[in-house]
């Protein structure tokens, strides 16, 4: 191979490595069977066959399941089952069956515990739980083979702050949402760091997201596309009331203060969509990176831009225009 060749592909590795320095293999553990805990979407029509067919098959495996409770309800399992916040307890991994919002309130349940996650999508769109559903047997066998792969996933870790106390403390995997309810009123929340004024948006509310979260609320919102091995903390204003006032990509070293300013009191801060709070004139939000990590569990094929460009149509190009048929010239009468 030419040298200039051989640099040229060493620099591409080289960036790649970076890219993907959070992935690390998943390993079975040796000399004992498989702990997996299961939680799933009940409303979801699939859900019940799935599941106990999905416990037999892992026991026949020699794998040790667990449940969580409700979901053993639903189904009448009889075997152990658990609370929700109890998932991650002793487990070496979580299956999650289901859409985005079950992985993301499992996730949350998790806490502490950072088990990996593989996520099989019952869902509409699924961009967390990217394994579909006839994938689900051929997935666990490769991931019991140990060639799965455990990419970790930034947090963040918010405080809900009123006169200097705490309120509440949350983790987001995806997203903290500022945002009014029921009357369209302009919001004015003030933005600070640790090295002084960032700025005051006036507009409907402010997200803050994780690189994770980028593809969420965030897009919609006309936030960037950041990918989820990038340290970064992203805050886009949601409709601001000036035209200048764009998303901006922090170093996730940083710590965001949001402070709601104004008289406006029918506002409120969601957290991953899933945990909501009042806000007051005068509460502020401090948001850092946690030191909790998700750990998403996904297939070796896996690819984030072709999840990309399959859920979300990014980068789609056009459908190629058909091939005219050439038309005969009219013959002459």
């Amino acid at each position: 191979m030419p040298p200039a060749a051989a640099a040229r592909r060493n620099s591409r590795s080289r960036r790649r490595g970076a890219v993907d320095s959070k992935a690390r293999s998943f390993v079975p553990p040796a000399g004992r069977g498989l702990r997996v805990g299961i939680v799933a979407k009940i409303a979801a029509p699939e859900t019940a066959e799935t599941t106990r067919g999905l416990t037999r098959w892992l026991r026949s495996q020699g794998a040790n399941v667990t449940l969580e409770e409700k979901l053993a309800e639903s189904i009448g399992g009889d075997g152990a089952s658990v609370p929700l916040p109890a998932i991650g307890q002793d487990r070496d991994m979580v299956l999650v069956l289901g859409g985005d919002g079950t992985l993301l309130s499992a996730a949350r349940a998790l806490g502490d515990h950072q088990v990996p996650i593989f996520g099989v999508n019952l869902g509409s769109l699924g961009f967390l739980t990217n394994a579909p559903i006839d994938q689900l047997y051929p997935g666990l066998e490769k991931i019991l083979a140990g060639q799965g792969v455990v990419d970790e996933r930034t947090t963040l870790r918010i405080s809900l702050l009123r006169e200097g106390e705490t309120l509440q403390e949350e983790m987001s995997v995806n997203d903290v949402v500022i945002t009014g309810s029921s009357i369209a009123r302009v919001l004015e929340v003030r933005i600070t760091t640790a090295h002084g004024f960032v700025a005051t948006v006036l507009g409907d509310g402010v997200i803050i997201a994780t690189p994770t979260g980028s593809t969420a609320y965030n897009i919609g919102a006309g936030g960037p596309v950041v990918h989820p091995a990038v340290e970064a903390i992203i805050l886009a204003p949601i409709v601001p009331l000036t035209l200048t006032q764009r998303p901006v990509v922090f170093p996730d070293t940083e710590e965001l203060t949001l402070t709601l300013r104004g008289r406006r009191r029918q506002v409120h801060v969601t957290f991953d969509g899933q945990a909501s709070y009042p806000m007051l004139p005068g509460d502020a939000l401090r948001v850092r990176k946690s030191d909790v990590r998700m750990q998403l569990l996904s297939l070796p094929e896996t690819n984030y831009f072709r999840v990309l460009r399959k859920k979300l149509l990014w980068s789609a190009l056009p459908p190629k225009r058909a091939r005219a048929l050439v038309p005969e010239p009219p013959t002459e009468s």
